[in-house]
């Protein structure tokens, strides 16, 4: 069963990086003693002192819990992990993480939800998601990122439907009608339509969709293009076979 995590107040991490832990140590230990090694004896804490005393020990136990506990080991976790990501990219990655699971983390489990560019970080500071995979966003310092596969786009269309040379030409890619993915219904594929922009160019939609695992199906027996991220277009046209072509252009 998932465990919720529990929320809590958010922390003043410009404030906590100046905090000394040497001296919250150093205080517990005197409080504990009662005196100072070395100091004229008949040291009495203050009132303030007493009251401070009380929550700065179990902080101190759970910091040195943590620093203490084992190593993670991935065949003896019980675990639910709650993942956001792109249904392409859901498509492409997922099934090969989850034969690696099955062999070594038979007890982690998942929930995979679609990809919220605009609320993953908060998703991820309430507890709602433990892990967000997509483009990188303007994070918060305690935000921790990885570089976890290559980006890049690739064309794809139905070789049979149709007929352009490859590697693809500019004019090729404008006079065929596209099929543009976007999860905005007022918003097009900015990495396309932006580049095109630049050069004071613009390509005609035929369909938009919010999801980029329909783009095979529209494709097939379609005169239509597609503009998908790599390992989308990758996975489309291997679950496709030859009825489906990844491009480059020229």
């Amino acid at each position: 069963m998932a465990r919720r995590r529990r929320r809590h107040a958010p922390i003043d991490h410009a404030q906590a990086s100046r905090l000394d832990l040497n001296l919250r140590v150093a205080f517990d230990a005197l409080m504990r003693e009662h005196h100072i090694t070395r100091a004229p004896t008949g040291v009495v804490p203050t009132p303030h002192a007493l009251m401070l005393a009380e929550p700065v020990r179990p902080a101190l136990a759970c910091l040195q819990g943590v620093l203490t506990q084992r190593p993670f080991d991935p065949a003896s976790q019980e675990r639910h992990f709650k993942v956001s990501l792109s249904d392409g990219l859901e498509s492409s990655l997922v099934p090969a993480f989850l034969a690696l699971a099955a062999s070594e983390a038979p007890g982690v489990t998942l929930s995979l939800s679609p990809l919220q560019e605009s609320l993953g970080l908060a998703m991820l500071d309430d507890g709602a998601l433990d892990l967000l995979v997509g483009p990188p966003l303007e994070q918060a310092p305690h935000h921790k990122l990885r570089l976890f596969c290559a980006g890049g786009h690739r064309v794809v269309f139905d070789p049979d439907a149709v007929d352009v040379d490859l590697p693809l030409s500019l004019e090729d890619f404008l006079s065929v009608p596209h099929v543009r993915v976007s999860r905005r219904a007022d918003s097009g594929d900015a990495v396309v339509d932006d580049a095109l922009a630049r050069l004071r160019l613009k390509r005609r939609v035929a369909v938009q969709t919010a999801h980029s695992l329909s783009v095979p199906h529209l494709l097939r027996g379609s005169r239509l293009l597609a503009v998908l991220p790599l390992r989308a277009a990758l996975a489309s046209a291997q679950a496709f076979g030859s009825s489906i072509v990844v491009a480059t252009s020229r």
